[in-house]
């Protein structure tokens, strides 16, 4: 330990993941690639996982979730379960920094004219909101994600 960090009263927050961000801007002040760090790191790294099918990465043709897939089926209950258990499938399988605390599904009810009396199961737009731990970072985060069924 140095003998600054000793007798210093803040102490230097710690960086455990990095990731460099999607688009690949510059840091201003460094002129190096802007990076991303630790919690939004790891949430980019679902979003990225959960927006994409099966077969589109070139050297891992079996990552992704095939979740737009699922928004041509019927919506309802049993779905939603379905959902859930293909998101936790992807976490455990291909995201070993994050421990899934809970993962709420719900419809954007877009469709106010559906025969169904507007209960959002017809509508176009998925709503998930994954609570979960990063490892190694105690505060709970949370990834909302909507996911919209194009015609």
């Amino acid at each position: 330990m140095a003998r600054a960090d000793k007798h210093s009263l803040t102490r230097k927050k710690v960086v455990v993941y990095t990731d460099f961000l999607m688009n690949f801007d510059k840091n201003p002040h460094t002129g190096f690639l802007g990076v991303m760090q630790n919690e939004d790191s790891v949430k980019q790294s679902l979003r990225q996982l959960f927006l994409t099918n099966k077969g589109e990465r070139f050297f891992d043709a079996e990552k992704g979730g095939d979740l737009r897939d699922l928004l041509f089926e019927n919506l309802d209950i049993g779905l939603t379960e379905t959902f859930k258990i293909q998101l936790t499938g992807l976490v455990e399988q291909y995201e070993p920094r994050v421990a899934i605390k809970n993962i709420d599904i719900s419809y954007d009810d877009v469709d106010q004219n559906s025969y169904r009396g507007g209960d959002g199961l017809d509508s176009h737009t998925v709503l998930i909101k994954l609570i979960f731990s990063v490892i190694n970072i105690q505060q709970e985060q949370v990834l909302d994600l909507s996911i919209k069924r194009v015609r």
